[in-house]
């Protein structure tokens, strides 16, 4: 009773200013350094926090990476994982999770959860990192965010993998649905189709119960068609149920926790677990690896989410045809910037100028943004847009960007000056105007 009541107590003074509404600490707290503690708060309703009880040795130079988590069978609470998250919160992680806090054992009955919710985790994560009156203030690692789910969770994570945020996919018991087999899955589930997949932009790992999981079918033709970023299958035949219900979150825990400390906190010691044809998952008993040539092939240069600008344009003017080609020039008059590291607004007066010609066009936009502590930098943002027909005669369509900055050197945001960046536009959004990503290459 005198140990529940410090924690308590403990949770309380380091948690305070997030409003808690309901507490709980699982098993031990996990056996991670970091002890965990589970509880909502009003600010993110019907979502499930999970996170080191004790956030002092965490700050801008420490921060806490985070995990957004889906459930299985699309329910809107983690019952059925809390021993999984509470282990991994345990090692020094911010847990996310979709749906009501389990203050019981008992199975969650209630209305499924949608994709959505992880979307809301990933912006209150934001806001907390920004809010200089969260506990959170300046502690967590958001160019470090991986998106995951079991089952239900995994497919809702697939069809978020867009988001420009997301620097980490883990898809568990989970892949997409194909023509074939589309008929068994249950009502109202995401169906993203196998199309979705060109859409990740980040290191993925499959990690599925074998071939009694009913999702292995799945989760391996996802698997063989993931070419373009490093993808990694691993199998433990358990079944669909994983092990998450086991002690600590079981074998599960262990792998998916070694995972993301290779992939959000760069562990050389946890890459050992993947990297090499006797890798040490291959050799740990029962588990079974499969892995794309990018894995293991030379090491390519990764990349760092920076920021995201929805920017308003005005009416375009064509100049006509000149040697070049077709020249058309796009103002920019406004919008707006967000990221882990900065955000503001930006000037109206800039303009896109582009040269078309024969399927081709070479843009290049200058501009300026102004910070919200207002400093100005300058953006020279030069790229192609070209169309093409691919080996199955669809039409495609390349559009990327170099942007450049110049950031006063006197400035926080000096860093720019000294980074090659690349940007790619986001499509789909609501959104008068272009929305563009952009990235750090590491």
């Amino acid at each position: 009773m005198k140990k529940l009541l410090f924690v308590s107590l403990l949770c309380c003074i380091s948690m305070s200013m997030v409003a808690q509404t309901k507490s709980r600490v699982v098993e031990d707290g996990g056996t991670g350094p970091y002890k965990a503690v589970m509880f909502e708060t009003q600010s993110l309703e019907a979502h499930t926090v999970i996170a080191p009880q004790d956030l002092s040795p965490f700050n801008a130079e420490h921060p806490l990476p985070i995990l957004v988590w889906g459930n299985g069978a699309c329910a809107n609470s983690p019952w059925e994982h809390i021993k999984f998250l509470s282990e991994i919160a345990s090692y020094g992680y911010l847990v996310l999770a979709t749906g009501y806090i389990p203050m019981t054992d008992e199975p969650y009955s209630g209305p499924m959860s949608a994709p959505s919710q992880q979307i809301e985790s990933i912006d209150w994560a934001y806001k907390q990192n920004d809010d200089p009156q969260s506990p959170y203030y300046q502690k967590l690692d958001l160019s470090h965010l991986c998106v995951a789910g079991m089952s239900c969770g995994g497919l809702q994570s697939l069809f978020n993998c867009a988001d420009p945020r997301i620097s980490a996919l883990m898809i568990c018991n989970s892949g997409l649905f194909n023509q074939q087999n589309a008929g068994a899955a249950m009502p109202n589930m995401p169906m993203p189709p196998k199309e979705k997949l060109a859409e990740i932009h980040c290191p993925v790992i499959y990690i599925l119960g074998g071939r009694p999981d009913i999702a292995y079918e799945n989760g391996m033709d996802d698997f063989h068609r993931i070419n373009h970023v490093p993808a990694i299958a691993a199998n433990l035949p358990v079944g669909h149920g994983g092990t998450y219900a086991q002690p600590h979150g079981g074998e599960f825990a262990v792998v998916a926790r070694t995972w993301l400390d290779w992939q959000l906190k760069g562990s050389v010691e946890a890459a050992s677990m993947f990297l090499g044809q006797d890798c040490a998952l291959s050799k740990r008993e029962g588990w079974t690896i499969e892995k794309n040539s990018l894995v293991d092939g030379p090491a390519g240069p990764t990349t760092e989410f920076v920021m995201q600008l929805k920017v308003t344009l005005g009416a375009a003017y064509t100049v006509g045809e000149t040697p070049h080609g077709r020249s058309t020039v796009i103002p920019i008059t406004g919008g707006t910037f967000e990221g882990p590291r900065l955000k503001g607004t930006i000037v109206n007066g800039g303009a896109d100028w582009q040269l078309a010609k024969e399927g081709r066009t070479e843009l290049e936009a200058i501009y300026s943004i102004k910070t919200d502590d207002g400093v100005y930098i300058n953006i020279r943002n030069c790229g192609i847009i070209a169309n093409y027909t691919d080996a199955q005669g669809k039409t495609e369509s390349y559009f990327r960007c170099a942007p450049k900055f110049e950031a006063p050197a006197d400035s926080k945001y000096a860093w720019l000056n000294n980074s090659l960046f690349v940007c790619a536009p986001s499509f789909g959004e609501n959104f008068n105007g272009i929305v563009l990503n952009v990235w750090r290459v590491k």
